[in-house]
């Protein structure tokens, strides 16, 4: 004999988070339409001599797009997940915001929409906004993200593609800090998915990690696969395994032995330098029009070892703007 006992399923309601509930328009059910035109845009450009993708059928999966071949390649730098991490020491409040359909609130660059087209048995179809699976589609939306939240970067925001993490030492400072993020979402016509988004926890779960004021965990849910994965033991699995390993092998050696392409620099303007510090050396990228001009790295000197972080930073800006 069985009964079933009915459980009220509470959803999360907007009006039961203080600050969040000030701005319900940074929440909609779908986008309100075609975003404005932002400091970024979605730009395709092709490499020298590519000619317009005549294929039939021509698939749109991401792996099949013809398009991504003659794309030339951005090289803009995503941020290290440790580099990120490190600006979470005495962090207790948390609120993690995901954006709606967030490759879809950037325009294609008007010149470069034709170069989206498709055609279907329905007609003739071109993007407008940024489609996902195109090359450079992240690097191009990282970059819009990192200069929309600049001025809160490395203070109490963190963003990695569409995911954006507000980290605070209190539940005061909290408060400041989510409604300046509100705001910012409403000036900038960026909408979110509330469904998705977590708001004044005290621990929260961020590419692939827990993160409390304990500190930073790896998310066992993500290595769970890895801890269950046995032993190859048949002679199929094996083979696989022995297969895998040297297609690794062969990708090592033509790492090793393929420079990466350096553009030339063209005149005195466009030009950006990311710059890193760690305990062991000092590293650096040169770029100009998001293509990379040199890379550069050495190790600390004795005395270097003894300076502090900022000190540090300071001196891979230095050793940047001399290469």
């Amino acid at each position: 004999m069985a009964h079933v006992v009915d459980k009220e399923v509470k959803e999360k309601q907007i009006q039961n988070f203080p600050v969040v509930r000030d701005y319900p328009e940074v929440f909609p059910e779908e986008l309100p339409g075609l975003p404005p035109h932002r400091q970024v845009e979605f730009h395709i450009d092709l490499v020298q001599g590519a000619a317009p993708v005549a294929k039939s059928p021509y698939r749109l999966a991401p792996s099949k797009m013809e398009l991504n071949k003659i794309t030339i390649k951005n090289r803009y730098l995503l941020p290290r997940m440790d580099d990120l991490f490190d600006q979470l020491h005495e962090a207790t409040y948390f609120s993690k915001i995901d954006l709606r359909s967030g490759y879809h609130q950037m325009r294609v660059r008007e010149k470069d929409i034709a170069k989206t087209a498709f055609r279907t048995r329905y007609g003739h179809y071109e993007f407008l906004v940024m489609p996902f699976g195109l090359t450079n589609a992240l690097a191009v939306f990282m970059d819009l993200m990192n200069r929309i939240c600049r001025p809160y970067l490395g203070m109490f925001v963190i963003v990695f593609i569409d995911d954006i993490l507000i980290y605070s030492r209190s539940k005061k400072e909290h408060e400041q800090h989510l409604r300046v993020m509100m705001e910012l979402l409403k000036t900038e016509d960026l909408y979110a998915k509330f469904s998705k988004n977590e708001f004044w926890i005290r621990e929260v779960h961020f590419l692939g990690h827990v993160m409390n004021k304990e500190g930073i965990h790896v998310d066992l849910a993500k290595i769970e696969a890895i801890k269950k994965w046995e032993a190859p033991k048949t002679s199929t699995e094996i083979r696989q395994f022995l297969e895998k390993q040297e297609e690794a092998f062969q990708l090592l050696k033509h790492k090793l032995c393929n420079a990466p392409i350096l553009a030339l620099p063209e005149g005195t303007d466009n030009f950006m330098v990311y710059c890193d510090a760690l305990h062991q050396g000092l590293r650096c990228v040169s770029m100009q029009n998001e293509k990379v001009i040199a890379y550069a790295s050495r190790q600390l000197k004795i005395h270097e070892k003894n300076y502090t972080t900022h000190d540090l930073e300071l001196g891979a800006v230095v050793f940047a703007l001399k290469i």
